[in-house]
């Protein structure tokens, strides 16, 4: 009698653990839908429910292979995925270090000087490279949310965005669009023209001149992506700290 109870049990907590899940998708052809956590509550509520289920010892090899199967789809919910840029990873660690280089070397170069500005910029120095190396060092823990939140992001991103990040996105979006067609129409420009010249003499000759558009979008093209590099490492302190709190602390 107490085994029947168990398994009725089993079954009711497992009910409410698959149905508290968000649907992600359904199959018209089979009629089933299926469903996976989205949320730290949800998370969090599953893993109590699988708990109280392992806890009733049901002998049912149906609720068994269920419970397992839910846990499964818990576990890896719960990864943590990468979704950063490795590249950028290595220039924050790269600035990091060669700030501390530089400020190890403009301490030895200073020695004999002991003036309050030159040991403020050695300080500035040193916590600058501080700063970043570690900055760079936790990027990827920091940008390594588990794979419920990756979904749940995925699935509400229909929400509207407040006006203010549209509008400043369009603007930008806009602004970046016309730097990359001037950039592009320099340097799909001919790199070298050439023209007939008639001269007083009623002789003709043959001239070619150098574009320097085509020079012009590469330094362009340059200038744009040292602009971005640089708003990246300068940011990079703040991006890392706020994807921290945003896949470790606010992540419900």
């Amino acid at each position: 009698m107490e085994a029947s109870q168990n398994c009725e049990r089993g079954n009711e907590l497992l009910e409410e653990i698959f149905n508290c899940w968000e649907i992600s998708s359904y199959d018209e052809k089979t009629e089933k839908t299926f469903r996976k956590p989205m949320s730290k509550e949800q998370m969090d509520k599953s893993q109590n429910l699988l708990n109280q289920i392992k806890q009733l010892n049901c002998e049912d090899e149906e609720i068994q292979e269920r419970t397992k199967e839910l846990q499964d789809v818990v576990d890896y919910q719960n990864k943590r995925v990468f979704v950063g840029n490795s590249i950028t990873n290595s220039i924050v660690i790269g600035y990091g270090i060669l700030t501390l280089v530089g400020g190890i070397a403009f301490f030895f170069i200073n020695t004999s000087s002991s003036t309050q500005s030159c040991f403020l910029n050695i300080m500035f120095r040193f916590l600058v490279g501080i700063l970043f190396l570690f900055s760079g060092l936790n990027y990827k823990k920091a940008l390594s949310p588990p794979n419920f939140l990756i979904d749940g992001r995925n699935h509400n991103e229909s929400k509207p965005l407040p006006k203010v990040i549209v509008l400043l996105g369009s603007v930008g979006s806009f602004l970046v669009n016309i730097y990359d067609s001037i950039t592009k129409s320099m340097l799909n420009s001919e790199i070298t023209h050439s023209y007939k010249q008639k001269w007083s003499d009623g002789s003709v000759t043959h001239e070619t001149e150098m574009s320097p558009l085509p020079i012009l979008g590469v330094m362009m093209l340059i200038i744009k992506w040292g602009y971005y590099l640089t708003f990246v490492t300068f940011f990079s302190p703040l991006y890392v700290g706020y994807n921290y709190l945003k896949n470790y602390v606010w992540y419900k």
